[in-house]
């Protein structure tokens, strides 16, 4: 005796889809991105410089650091830093028909952006790496600092 399979109705097979489109595995990105930035010569070699988004909270960043580096975080700082702002000269300098005569000076500045110092924890340090330029920029800090 052969078996029938039922045929799935409207209704069963939307279920089935929400059921699948709702338990597939899915992959967590994280929405934020973090740039590395060579420290300033003053600050100590257990701490580190980085762009983080404006809306990362101290916390988000000890949780960030440790849960993806594995970097024990003793302390985290933040500040916000306001974007350098640029002047723009705009219009026409030769003045053509239909259009006034004369430039103008339109001040323009980047975005804002949050800068977080973190200190490791103690017996933990840090070196920026080298660049291609070599020892060059830590010969001229030397030199003027």
């Amino acid at each position: 005796m052969s078996r029938r399979i039922p045929k799935l109705t409207s209704e069963a097979a939307e279920i089935a889809i929400r059921w699948q489109t709702r338990h597939r595995p899915r992959i967590l990105l994280c929405p934020w991105f973090v740039k590395m930035v060579r420290p300033a010569p003053s600050l100590p070699p257990n701490v580190v410089q980085f762009h983080v988004p404006l809306d990362m909270t101290k916390f988000d960043i000890k949780n960030y650091f440790q849960s993806i580096y594995n970097v024990n975080i003793a302390l985290v700082n933040t500040r916000i830093q306001q974007g350098k702002r640029h002047k723009v000269i705009v219009g026409t300098p030769h003045g053509k028909p239909g259009i006034s005569k004369g430039l103008t000076r339109v001040w323009k500045h980047d975005p804002d952006y949050k800068i977080a110092y973190i200190t490791l924890d103690d017996g933990e340090t840090f070196k920026f790496p080298t660049t291609i330029y070599g020892n060059l920029r830590e010969e001229t800090i030397k030199k003027y600092y």
